[in-house]
Order: structure tokens, then sequence, then C-alpha cells
């Protein structure tokens, strides 16, 4: 890491120990067909991402929402997170960086403590690449397990992909209490939003067996994060200059194609921001052919991919917009169980935004 990132990494990391000491919650833990079915179609786009065995872990696959409603939203709206009750939020903001911690602690059954953090660190939007957040990701991490006393050795890290955000970093490690009467487990995941990094997790004896206790489970394996219009827009524009030069007819996109498409684009690493889909009397050459010569839709920030093949005799391409894309399939109907289609249409186009 470059000098200039360390020193605010290692602040950060002492985030969630100093909420702890100022709440005073430690005292809480005790010592101790021929034509092919949509469904069909969904599975062949492309594979998904098999999950590691902390994601399975941490129970369902995480969420990123448009509009979804949570148990509990960050007062700034971005976050989503299931706390088993209302958090007390905590000033974080050692070294001069901003941020809040949110903290509930458990005290019926046994203790458990959810902390949801969002710290600010203007360097963290400048990372450029999964390799460099990976790498920025992996030492928060890694001082923020010294920071309580803990081994490198000891220290367990995994890695997935958060959807839209790019890649996760999970940590499982135990570590004794300030008292050192009691060995507390620390479970969760870090991922960077911008400017900001994002640490969830939570806390419990280290001989609990906190895989199987429903409220740990859905507060991490349900985080989320609300995506503001203002994020997609800009992708569903280009998708409509583009279908406005070739033209294309907009049609309905069936609610499980909508749905299935955006498990896939999530299993991938991906956040489905909207899809469009458009009936074509054209044959998927000469569909093709047209979105070609509409080039980017006259919006110089996106750049037109070139085509290749798809499932069920199909096409497919990306668009590159910054660093978001657009996802193009054209397929001939003939191929599709696709119905409710204007009276001629042989092909079908699908634009799908994603970042």
């Amino acid at each position: 890491m470059q000098e200039k990132s360390s020193k605010p990494f290692f602040f950060v990391a002492g985030i969630a120990r100093e909420a702890i000491e100022l709440s005073g919650l430690s005292g809480y833990f005790r010592p101790m067909t021929t034509r092919t079915p949509l469904t069909s179609l969904l599975a062949a786009l492309r594979p998904v991402a098999v999950l590691c065995a902390a994601c399975l872990l941490l129970g369902a696959v995480p969420l990123v929402a448009l509009a979804e409603q949570a148990a509990w939203t960050s007062p700034d709206g971005r976050y989503g997170a299931a706390f088993p009750g209302a958090p007390t939020a905590v000033d974080a903001a050692p070294g001069g960086l901003q941020g809040t911690s949110y903290v509930y602690v458990r005290k019926s059954g046994v203790a458990a403590r959810f902390i949801l953090s969002a710290i600010t660190e203007p360097s963290l939007a400048q990372l450029s690449g999964s390799d460099a957040r990976r790498a920025a990701l992996e030492s928060a991490v890694r001082s923020f397990a010294a920071t309580l006393g803990v081994d490198e050795k000891d220290l367990q890290l995994d890695w997935d992909v958060f959807p839209g955000f790019g890649p996760r970093c999970l940590y499982d490690f135990v570590h004794r209490s300030r008292s050192g009467k009691t060995l507390l487990r620390i479970v969760g995941f870090e991922i960077i939003d911008g400017d900001r990094l994002v640490d969830v997790n939570v806390t419990v004896r280290s001989d609990y067996d906190y895989a199987g206790d429903a409220q740990i489970r859905a507060f991490l394996g349900n985080f989320k994060v609300f995506v503001s219009e203002a994020e997609y827009k800009p992708l569903l524009d280009a998708v409509a200059a583009t279908a406005a030069r070739v033209p294309l007819a907009e049609t309905a996109c069936p609610a499980d194609l909508a749905r299935d498409m955006a498990s896939i684009a999530s299993g991938n690493g991906y956040l489905q921001v909207g899809l469009r889909c458009y009936a074509s009397s054209s044959s998927v050459a000469d569909v093709t052919r047209a979105l070609d010569g509409a080039g980017n839709g006259g919006r110089a920030e996106v750049r037109p991919g070139t085509w290749h093949d798809a499932f069920a005799n199909g096409k497919e391409r990306t668009d590159v917009v910054g660093d978001k894309g657009i996802l193009w399939f054209v397929w001939p109907l003939a191929e599709l169980d696709w119905p409710g289609l204007p009276q001629g249409t042989r092909s079908v186009v699908v634009a799908q935004p994603v970042q």
C-alpha cells in the first residue's frame, strides 16, 4: 500500500473497537421442447459464480437494492441491514476521518454484538481496478485484527464479489476480551463504496455455533446498498438513445426474465439497474447490423463492444460506459418460448444495464 493509504486504514481498523469501548458494551459477554423455455435460456447466458464457503455460511446471496425496504436503513438512505433491533449510532472519526458505527447488542439468549460501520476516506475513491481495492480491503482487515492482538496466522480471509461494488473481503477471527477472561469471535466482511470503507460484523463467544443463528445469518446475509436514480439513469438513457436510432419497438419484459437476469448478473458480480426489451420484425443479423450502425447513440461516454455468439442462436455484446456497462442480447423468436409479442416479430432484443 502507498504511504498515503496505510495510515487511514490503520485508524479505520480501530473504529469498531473504539465504538465498542465507548459504548461500554464488552460487559455483556460472559466468559464461556424445440423451443427454448426462458428459464433454460437464462441458465445458459453466463455461468453463475460459485459461492465460497464463507458466503454460504453467511446465508443469503448479498443483495444490492434499487427500491427495497429494509428492517433498518441508515440515516442517509444508503445502507440497509437486518439489525435484530434499533442500533445506536456511535461517532467514529479517529485521525480526522468521518464516519459512524451503528451498534446493536443482543442481551437475550446468547449475547451478540452487531455492527455496521461506514467510514469516509477520500483516497478510496481513487483506487482503480479490483486488485487495488482488494489490497486496500485486506490491509484494513489485517489492521483491524492486529489492533485486537490477533496473530496473522489466526486470521481467516475469504473473497467474493459484492454485486456492483467489486471485491468483498470476508473475515473470521478469535481474540481475547480486554479483561482477558473471554474468547470472542468476530465474523464479518468489508467492501468499498466510493470513498467509504463499509464494515459489517458480528461478535459472539468463540464457542458459539453462530452459523445456526437466524438473526446473525440475516444480518450478515442481507446487507443492502441502495442505488440512487442518479447512478443508473445515464445507463437507461443510453439504451433509449441507441434503441431510438435503430429504431426498436419497446415491449414489456417478462417478470421472470427480469428477476432471473438480475440474479445471473448478481452471481457474476454485477448489479442490474434496469432491463429493457424490444421486438423487431428483422432478423438477428439485420438487428445487430442496425445496432452497430447506431454507434454509441450519440453519447461520447459509451464505447460499443463487438458481437459474440450467444445461447439459442443469438448474439451478445457489451458496451462500456465508464465503470459500468450495457449488455445487449439479440435472439431469434423462433428459438424462444416468449408469448405475447406483436405479430410479425422475428427477433427480440434485451438491453441489460449493469454496474
